[in-house]
C-alpha cells in the first residue's frame, strides 16, 4: 500500500465512524454518552469530523485532491435534503419535533 492508498483507507474509515456516531446519535441522541470513549457523541462527531477534515488537507496537500467546499453544491444538496425530509414528513415516517432533551445540553447553558 503506498501513501494515496493509506489517505483514502483512511478517509473511508473515517466516513465509517461518522456515519456509526450519526446512527448511534438517532438511536440514543447527541448528548447521549459513548461508554467506549466517555464522551457525547456531539464531542465525537466533532472529534471524527476533525479527522475528516485533516485527512482531506493532507490529501489536498500531498496528492493535489484540490477540494473545497463548494458552497453551490452544499446549496444544492440541501434543497434536495429538504424535498427528501418533506416527502418523508408527508409520508408520516418523520416529525420535525426534536425532543429538548436530544440536543440542548442545559448543563452548558446553566454555565454560561
Amino acid at each position: 500500500m503506498n501513501h494515496l492508498q493509506f489517505l483514502l483507507l483512511k478517509l473511508s474509515e473515517e466516513c465509517h465512524q461518522i456515519g456509526k456516531i450519526a446512527s448511534d446519535s438517532a438511536q440514543l441522541g447527541l448528548l447521549n454518552a459513548n461508554p467506549e470513549q466517555g464522551e457525547r457523541n456531539k464531542a465525537c462527531l466533532h472529534s471524527r469530523l476533525n479527522h475528516l477534515n485533516a485527512i482531506l488537507l493532507l490529501l489536498n496537500e500531498s496528492y493535489n485532491l484540490d477540494y473545497r467546499p463548494d458552497v453551490m453544491q452544499m446549496n444544492k444538496s440541501q434543497v434536495k435534503i429538504n424535498k427528501d425530509l418533506n416527502h418523508a414528513i408527508g409520508s408520516g415516517m418523520v416529525t420535525l419535533h426534536v425532543p429538548f432533551q436530544q440536543w440542548h445540553d442545559a448543563e452548558l447553558k446553566q454555565q454560561k
